[in-house]
């Protein structure tokens, strides 16, 4: 009988100390998390909290707060606070940019990097960084790499209102408008130029950056305006017939044309080599901007 009392009292103390493990276990158990909308590291969790920072996407976190718990206890930043478990996921999220400025890609974020590619103007990238950093993990072109946020934008850009200098894509054309340059007006005419005081200059490059041959024609529109005023292509003469041709994959052609502003003035270059989508969809001209 007095064996059988120390045998329970045994199991008895075993399923205490058991008890006692599994709850500390539980207790302490890490989760890791990611921020997949933009959040708020608060105070406390009382209604009389405070915002100590902002939570960008993708930033990870992790805590020991229990699942079930509507908010969390992290560290971020030096700053220990809560979060919303709502806020959170378990996986980081895919988020969009769109290149704004001529960015490059970059082989790491070390001072030590190289160069891989230009990334033109209006690409869109896919990026599971934090939002924070400083420089963005993307693949272009079948190449990852990084490349700086500063380059990027949230938003997509427009059809129209690039600046002079850019790369930016056309359908399968990857179109750059140098910026103006203020010439003697002999550069523009193969005949009189007598009467013309001042002529701007741009150098055009049209590369095809498609899988299919692109043709660039004669009757290619790049049609400037000098404030809210038409420069009409055929005077003084008109040179796009240089910036024409049959462009395979991979190639270019490029030229330059002129037209007579003055200088001092905001210009507006349309161009439009008539671009339609998969669907036979025209698409829209692009505008270059700046002041000559």
């Amino acid at each position: 009988m007095g064996s059988l009392k120390k045998l329970l009292a045994v199991i008895a103390v075993f399923i205490f100390l058991f008890g006692i493990l599994s709850h500390s276990a539980s207790a302490s158990s890490k989760y890791t998390y990611y921020v997949h909308k933009t959040a708020y590291l608060y105070s406390s969790t009382k209604s009389s909290k405070v915002k100590l920072k902002t939570l960008d996407i993708n930033v990870k976190l992790t805590t020991y707060s229990k699942r079930t718990a509507s908010m969390f206890k992290v560290a971020y930043g030096g700053k220990t606070g809560y979060v919303y478990k709502s806020y959170l996921s378990t996986g980081t999220t895919a988020v969009t940019r769109y290149v704004k400025t001529t960015s490059n890609l970059y082989t790491s974020t070390s001072s030590k990097k190289k160069k891989i590619t230009s990334i033109t103007v209006g690409t869109a990238l896919t990026t599971r960084s934090p939002l924070s950093s400083t420089m963005y993990k993307v693949t272009y072109k079948g190449k990852t790499g990084y490349v700086y946020k500063s380059g990027l934008s949230s938003q997509k850009p427009a059809a129209s209102g690039h600046a002079f200098g850019q790369s930016v894509r056309f359908g399968s054309l990857e179109i750059k408008v140098g910026l103006p340059k203020n010439v003697d007006p002999y550069y523009a005419f193969e005949d009189d130029y007598s009467g013309v005081n001042n002529v701007v200059q741009f150098y055009v490059i049209v590369k095809n950056i498609g899988k299919d041959t692109q043709y660039v024609d004669g009757n290619t529109d790049l049609n400037l305006y000098s404030g809210s005023v038409y420069q009409h292509p055929y005077y003084p003469l008109y040179h796009d017939n240089t910036i024409m041709g049959t462009l395979h994959p991979g190639s270019m052609t490029s030229g330059y044309v002129y037209y007579e502003t003055d200088p001092g003035f905001n210009l507006k270059l349309v161009f439009d080599n008539y671009q339609y989508d998969r669907n036979f969809n025209k698409i829209k001209a692009i505008t270059f901007t700046g002041r000559n």
